[in-house]
Order: C-alpha cells, then structure tokens, then sequence
C-alpha cells in the first residue's frame, strides 16, 4: 500500500508555526500524499495559508468553538476521525507539549504505537529517535 501521511498542524490562528513546515518535510520523506489538518476556532486564515506550503497535496481543516483551546482529548478525537476518514497510514505532529498532549491518546485510540520526537525519517518504516535522555540514538 502507497504511504500517505496526515501531519497535524500548530499554529496560533493567524500563522502556522514553523516547526510544522519541519513535520511537513518528515512527513514528505516517507513518500506518498501529504495533507495537512489545521484544528481550530477562527483559523480559516491560517487553512488558506497552508494551501501554499510546498509538498502538501491537501489540506484538511476543522472550525469548531470546541478547538478554541488545545485540549488533548479533543484534538486527538478529531485527528482519529480524520485519519480513519482519510486511510491515512501516518500521522505526524510536531514535537511540542501540544503534539505530546495528544500522542498518546492518539496511539491508543487507533492502537498503534506512537514514535515520539522522531530525529530522521529512513523510510515509510522506519525512524530515529533519542533514547537516554538523549546520549543514545535507536532506530525503531
């Protein structure tokens, strides 16, 4: 089955923040379609702007007055319908608190196993990431 990868934009409701341009170019290095989901309340702008980020094909984007705030459950139950809506294979987000405060559940929800704060993307199956407080890299 051909990749196709949903990366979870942050942002602030006017711009993106730019660690998702760095979750876009993981995301388009394990290969196939890349689409991008903007989460928020009053964030049409920030939607209309990530039309133009190069490498995404697609971008999703849910308005509700319940994504006013990043509150993990939420966020991660709107992610999960999106990528079972979506057959999406992988799911990438930045490695911040916001992205942290969803993984997990995220992971449990679709029963897979999150990879946190991936360094390199190999392929479509494998990753690097820090272990050991950072003295050691393990390829997963």
């Amino acid at each position: 089955r051909l990749a196709s990868t949903l990366v979870v934009a942050e942002h602030d409701n006017k711009s993106l923040n730019g660690s998702t341009l760095s979750a876009v170019a993981a995301a388009q290095k394990i290969g196939g379609d890349v689409s991008l989901l903007v989460i928020g309340n009053g964030s049409s702008e920030v939607a209309s702007a990530a039309a133009s980020v190069d490498g995404v094909s697609k971008v999703l984007h849910i308005d509700n007055p319940t994504y006013e705030k990043w509150v993990g459950e939420n966020i991660c139950e709107a992610v999960a319908a999106t990528q079972k809506a979506g057959g999406f294979s992988h799911v990438v987000t930045v490695a911040s608190k916001k992205g942290q405060n969803f993984l997990g559940r995220l992971g449990a929800v679709l029963d897979c196993n999150p990879l946190p704060d991936i360094v390199q993307v190999v392929d479509e199956e494998t990753f690097v990431r820090p272990m050991y407080a950072g003295n050691a890299m393990a390829t997963v």
